[in-house]
């Protein structure tokens, strides 16, 4: 859906709404069976008002504080559920202030609202990739998150500190890098590669990768605990009956989660979530709930990191591939789906902040970012774009394995950079260790050559996935949704 200055209304849901209201200037009134607009307008504000307290670790930022100034203005707490240093999960049930839970009413229902994922808290995180060559390791350097733990850490510092392992790809092959003779010259080597996550079932971000993978997280359990405890306590004996349940990113995921476990399980009460760039839910953590069950809608920016890995991760280089040859190791093609009914909408700049690349206006149209070939974010590092990016990426898209594709782009990168080889007779007086020695300087000037041509086109992907994990924030979110479905 591309942008213009007119409001769009969301598809209508079955709703049960009170009678309507006469002369009410509430500006949080709902009239007859309408399609909630206004609630779910203020669901978008709460699902970033919930990030105020605790704030993040370098502060509540917004660029909308007449938004939240609304918010508080029209809402208050009804319940809390603070865990921020143990699980991570922080979840409010807000109402509008005079809202009279024993007499049905037109104001916006209770509104369940998740703290969702704060791309700053990567505690307890870590990515180990491990290569081992003729049994021997080779590299098992720990990418590590998390900041607060010491560079130098390997991996089995991190499984002292309480850390699992979580196995993402294994391989075991055998590489045949092209040598310096004509035909038959080849170099072999038998290659084991490992891929895992190490963490902790603790802060947002492992929580996302457990229950990403169909191993629960404790995140999902107490949300989805809070949530019968709040419609027991408060929807139930209410006159109302209805409930709303929202979130952002990791909220998102566990307000949908929420949500259809609530609806599967509760009958006489009307349970919507409405879900801004939300997580992926797997189908483990809501059994025997489906995602038929409730009414979700889930609303993301176009581009955005996370909606763009879920659901659209064939626009992204090489890891859409990466995750399609992970299929073997975990299970399944990538991270979940998000569930409910998708509206994605092109992005709308809530004007700078302190973002390092150049953000448009307030207001104006996002830039385009995938799929790459097609972006007008930055200027494309090369004639041809992205040359290298998109030939390692058909060359992963075309193979059946890790060590298929190492053996794809040895030949490849030998033809590029090595214009000279032996032939079968000048093996007749050469003396082998020459031949070696051609090899290793080879291999020495290829990897040397590469990085110096493939570094530019990394240096510009990453400026554009920069600005996709912009994408994601709740600014972005509130500016798209509010020139889309409402807003001032």
């Amino acid at each position: 859906m591309t942008s213009d200055s007119t409001v769009t209304e969301l598809p209508t849901i079955p709703v049960t709404a009170p009678p309507e209201a006469q002369n009410s200037s509430n500006a949080t009134e709902i009239k007859g069976k309408a399609s909630w607009k206004t609630c779910w307008r203020y669901a978008c504000y709460l699902s970033k008002y919930i990030y105020k307290d605790p704030p993040p670790p370098n502060g509540f930022h917004t660029q909308f504080p007449e938004k939240m100034a609304d918010v508080e203005t029209h809402w208050e707490k009804w319940d809390e559920l603070v865990d921020q240093t143990g699980s991570g999960l922080v979840a409010r049930l807000f109402k509008v202030k005079g809202y009279d839970p024993n007499s049905k009413t037109d104001l916006c229902p209770p509104t369940l609202v998740f703290r969702g994922t704060d791309f700053e808290d990567m505690r307890d995180l870590a990515i180990v990739p491990t290569i081992k060559i003729y049994g021997y390791t080779v590299y098992d350097t720990p990418f590590l998150l998390d900041k607060t733990i010491a560079p130098a850490t390997k991996p089995d510092d991190l499984l002292r500190r309480g850390f699992k392992p979580i196995r993402i790809y294994e391989e075991t092959g055998t590489v045949r890098a092209p040598g310096s003779i004509e035909g038959t010259g080849f170099i072999d080597a038998e290659i084991f590669i490992q891929l895992d996550i190490y963490a902790k079932e603790n802060g947002d971000w492992a929580s996302n990768i457990y229950q990403g993978l169909g191993k629960g997280s404790s995140q999902y359990k107490k949300s989805i605990d809070y949530g019968r405890k709040i419609t027991s306590n408060k929807i139930i004996p209410s006159a109302d009956k209805r409930l709303e349940i929202s979130g952002h990113s990791l909220g998102g995921g566990l307000a949908s989660a929420v949500c259809v476990v609530l609806d599967h399980e509760i009958n006489g009460i009307y349970f919507h979530s409405i879900a801004f760039n939300p997580a992926g839910v797997h189908p483990n953590t809501i059994k025997p709930a489906t995602a038929a069950d409730g009414h979700i809608n889930v609303f993301t920016v176009n581009d955005e990191i996370l909606t763009t890995v879920e659901n659209y991760r064939g626009k992204l280089p090489i890891i859409g591939a990466i995750f399609r040859l992970a299929k073997r190791t975990i299970g399944q093609d990538g991270m979940p789906h998000t569930i409910g009914t998708l509206l994605t909408n092109d992005g709308i700049s809530p004007g700078k902040s302190d973002e390092k690349w150049a953000v448009p206006p307030k207001g104006k149209l996002l830039p385009k970012l995938f799929p790459i070939g097609e972006q007008n974010l930055i200027k494309p590092p090369k004639p041809e774009k992205f040359p290298e990016i998109t030939k390692l990426d058909n060359l992963l898209n075309g193979s059946a394995s890790a060590t298929d594709f190492a053996n794809k782009l040895l030949v490849y990168l030998h033809d590029k950079y090595v214009p000279n080889k032996f032939s079968q007779k000048d093996m007749l007086w050469l003396d082998p260790r020459s031949i070696l020695t051609k090899d290793i300087l080879d291999y020495s000037n290829i990897y040397k050559k590469y990085k110096e041509e493939l570094q530019p086109e990394i240096d510009a992907l990453m400026k554009i996935i920069e600005a996709s994990i912009s994408y994601h924030g709740m600014d972005y979110v509130i500016a798209t949704y509010d020139r889309y479905y409402g807003g001032a």
